[in-house]
């Protein structure tokens, strides 16, 4: 198995051939991604819990990090996830293919920071009376018949942040976090096109024609918006991208 896996890596780093990598990994069977995933896990849980400074030494932060890395969820990934979709096709090909990821503590405590920015600012457009909807379903099973359909057909599973009333109009709101040196650099020269192409997506399965990218800056909580409208031939290629990536 280790073997294999190396193979992938060789393969890639050697001429970035991907369809080589992909076949190699694709060779191993989800049980034995899974027992590797077991077992790079209980490393890092090793590793974060520091048992050879003794139990004395413990900090507080080891038990913290302990706890997160043993419990983190890595769910089988059969579908598209819409803010991957503006990363590159090998990660999302390697998400479902249902390539193991193990994160460490640090990492997912950067997630849940980002969780607690969406709920704070959801309380806030909910208390302030712009908020029509939160934490809105895209997948199948999408009430909406036309998101249903698209959904399926695309293959794509998430959830959007907010749909609001705001100036006379509908909105898609997409919040995010950002370092300072990253709030400033796009504050300068705009948002991620990862981020754009997520909040595209996102206006194509709503059939909502304006969205908007809301950024709050981790450090002082500044914040800065950009306002965008449907753009058909951005969602275009990346309806064809996805259309690459589940065939």
């Amino acid at each position: 198995m280790i073997s294999r896996l190396l193979s992938a890596y060789q393969a890639w780093q050697k001429d970035r051939n991907f369809l080589k990598a992909m076949d190699a990994i694709h060779r191993l069977d989800y049980k034995q991604l899974k027992e590797m995933r077991d077992y790079i896990s209980a490393l890092v849980e090793f590793i974060e819990f520091k048992p050879w400074k003794g139990i004395f030494s413990l900090s507080l932060w080891n038990s913290i990090a302990y706890y997160l890395v043993r419990n983190q969820e890595n769910k089988p990934l059969t579908t598209i996830s819409p803010y991957l979709i503006g990363h590159c096709a090998r990660q999302n090909a390697m998400s479902m293919l249902q390539y193991p990821v193990c994160h460490d503590a640090q990492t997912l405590s950067i997630f849940d920071m980002g969780e607690s920015v969406h709920i704070r600012y959801q309380g806030y457009l909910s208390r302030a009376g712009l908020l029509i909807a939160k934490e809105v379903p895209l997948n199948e099973d999408s009430p909406n018949r036309w998101t249903a359909e698209q959904c399926r057909l695309l293959r794509i599973r998430g959830r959007l942040d907010a749909i609001i009333r705001f100036k006379g109009k509908v909105w898609v709101v997409e919040l995010k976090s950002a370092k300072k040196e990253s709030f400033q650099r796009m504050v300068e020269e705009g948002p991620y096109d990862a981020y754009i192409d997520q909040l595209m997506l996102y206006l194509y399965l709503t059939s909502i024609s304006d969205g908007i990218i809301f950024i709050e800056n981790k450090n002082t909580q500044e914040t800065y918006e950009f306002y965008f409208t449907r753009d058909d031939a951005r969602i275009e290629k990346i309806i064809e991208k996805i259309n690459m990536i589940n065939h």
